[in-house]
């Protein structure tokens, strides 16, 4: 039976509808592996070697990484996208039907030869560089960053050939050359043929990149179907994304109106980062996440909206692929705290147990304890008798009281402020000390938005505890904390400095000529 079923693959890998292919034992490479890089030289070597192994995929290799002309990794990976772009050859004689400038079904909208020929130009293109890097470099630091990361991956053949992220890389930095190229010589105009390849591979491999959209080297989409990024959008070198991630627009805005996301970075599945934000080198993002407001680096943000749960304990997440966020410092004694669960069970295959995000809020239910302990204050008491119902006002009025005063010391954060915790913590910080309610009330009133703030307070956090020792703030690194989140001048930032040391002190020298003050009144407790 098998010898039957080699039989049938050879003959399938020999004859290909109706044209004869040289079976692989009949192949004498032409290309001088001498002159091959190391990179160039694995390609091929390993297509040969499946070629032998697999004599039915021989069409496919012949007309891609093995295909008459190829020899480098960058003619492999224009010839092999460019063919994978196309469902079919461009025909040996225009059809009859050309003349009457009608459209058959089965020719294809680019001529194979021109597309490849767009392609292989923007990859051995070293003038026109996309966030420092050449298209070369950037394509071949993206297969190697698929090998070291997906755990999927074996050879460089796989991902040139199937690895659809991979491809729409190579399609988008194709457009970006043709794209910026084109603009050169008018400013005014789009490159169209630019705009087909980014239609042509959202059809095709099911990501939209626009042609603008700025990304740099080492980049892993895996799976990728749904990656949507915007023109004004950038991505740093060494991230990774996982499939549906989304860097969108504010809506109908022009101009700079997309996330810049820096090195490193992880974003897990699905999760949406949306308008001109942010992302600090080396922060995470968790899955289903959806962030509307900038996150500070090495920051683990989760949620929707999303906000900080910890930091990152590596520096690289983007390479690390830590997707279920287990490698996380989270915050500490956090009164709305996220926390991650090990489930007590171990896995079939014998690995580590999976490890799950779970967020609660401790006020959450506050609102619905009070209204419970209102509605059942009317019913008997031990003694049988019925609470009073100017009691049962009394309690009601409370209760209201409180939930306004709730309310009132939320309305002024920002719903969405990745921040929220900080806020939260503040409230039980020791006496003094500096929390997020200090910053703000310190660094507000001078023009500093509030992001800022909390990326100033997130860097200087470094325990995760939601505050800081004053004497710990007044240093010089401090300082230079601020002024490189800030943007401000140095000495704008030393006398903002002063004045907190000055007040600082006398709220330190009273507390000491009132040894029973509960807390100085140097500490705002609520945002």
């Amino acid at each position: 039976m098998s010898v039957a079923v080699a039989s049938t693959a050879t003959a399938a890998a020999t004859m290909c509808n109706g044209l004869t292919m040289n079976s692989p034992q009949d192949f004498v490479d032409p290309v001088d592996w001498s002159d091959l890089d190391d990179l160039s030289r694995q390609l091929r070597q390993e297509a040969i070697q499946t070629w032998h192994d697999e004599p039915e995929l021989g069409p496919l290799l012949r007309n891609t990484v093995l295909a008459p002309g190829v020899r480098t990794f960058e003619d492999a990976v224009a010839c092999t996208v460019a063919y994978r772009l196309l469902s079919k050859p461009c025909p040996q004689t225009p059809p009859a039907s050309f003349a009457s400038n009608a459209a058959p079904a089965d020719i294809p909208t680019f001529c194979p030869s021109s597309l490849r020929g767009i392609i292989s130009e923007a990859l051995h293109n070293n003038l026109l560089r996309e966030a420092g890097h050449s298209a070369s470099e950037a394509v071949r630091l993206d297969a190697l960053a698929v090998c070291d990361r997906d755990p999927a991956v074996d050879t460089v053949l796989e991902v040139v050939l199937f690895l659809k992220g991979f491809a729409a890389l190579v399609c988008h930095r194709a457009a970006y050359y043709k794209w910026h190229a084109h603009k050169q010589k008018n400013a005014k105009k789009k490159s169209l043929t630019a705009l087909w390849l980014q239609s042509q591979a959202s059809s095709i491999f099911g990501l939209d990149i626009h042609p603008a959209a700025t990304i740099g080297a080492g980049v892993l989409f895996d799976h990728g179907t749904g990656i949507v990024i915007g023109e004004t959008a950038t991505v740093g070198d060494g991230c990774t994304m996982l499939h549906g991630v989304t860097l969108g627009g504010t809506g109908k805005d022009i101009g700079d109106r997309h996330p810049k996301v820096g090195a490193n970075v992880l974003i897990g599945a699905n999760a949406s980062l949306l308008g001109n934000i942010s992302i600090g080198d080396g922060a995470k993002i968790g899955a289903g996440s959806v962030v509307l407001r900038p996150i500070p680096a090495h920051a683990t943000a989760v949620g929707s909206p999303a906000k900080i749960v910890g930091r990152a304990r590596e520096s690289n997440p983007g390479s690390t692929m830590d997707e279920t966020l287990q490698n996380v410092q989270l915050m500490r004694k956090s009164a709305s705290s996220a926390t991650l669960e090990t489930v007590a069970s171990t896995n079939t295959d014998g690995t580590s147990p999976v490890t799950q995000l779970t967020a609660y809020d401790e006020n959450s239910s506050t609102d619905d304890v009070d209204q419970s302990s209102s509605s059942s204050s009317g019913s008997e008491g031990e003694d049988g008798e019925a609470e009073s119902s100017l009691e049962t006002k009394d309690r009601t009025t409370k209760h209201k009281h409180d939930k306004k005063k709730k309310d009132k010391g939320t309305s002024s954060t920002d719903a969405f402020c990745p921040f929220r915790d900080y806020i939260r913590l503040a409230k039980n910080a020791p006496p003094d000390s500096i929390t997020f309610c200090t910053l703000k009330s310190l660094l507000q009133p001078e023009g500093c938005p509030l992001y800022q703030i909390g990326e100033i307070m997130f860097t200087l956090d470094t325990r995760n505890v939601g505050y800081v020792k004053p004497e710990a703030f007044l240093t010089n690194e401090a300082k230079q904390i601020i002024v490189e989140k800030t943007k401000w001048p140095l000495e704008r930032v030393t006398a903002v400095l002063e004045k907190f040391r000055d007040k600082w002190h006398n709220a330190t020298s009273n507390k000491a000529r009132q040894p029973h003050a509960v807390q100085s009144s140097l500490i705002p407790v609520s945002g």
